[in-house]
């Protein structure tokens, strides 16, 4: 699922990119980096690798922005502390 269609899930169905939404897409993009280095580098397997990983992400963070939506937002300390 590219960006777009993923940005199109979230307005269609009213979902919010509540902070654990965020924090997780972040780690997609990470994922994307990740792929794009792989790729760079000729290392194709790991590369797929990577691309699965944030396909997977992005529907679980839909799922939890879904869950958030009936059930209200998860408080998560990402801060650390």
């Amino acid at each position: 699922m590219t960006n777009k269609e993923y940005l199109e899930i979230f307005k269609e169905a009213g979902l919010i990119r509540s902070p654990i939404v965020r924090f997780l897409e972040q780690q997609i993009q990470t994922l994307a980096r990740l792929q794009a280095s792989f790729l760079e580098h000729g290392d194709e397997e790991n590369a797929e690798i990577a691309r699965h990983t944030a396909e997977k992400a992005k529907w679980e963070t839909i799922e939890i922005a879904e869950y958030e939506k009936a059930n209200g937002m998860i408080k998560v300390n990402l801060g650390g502390k």
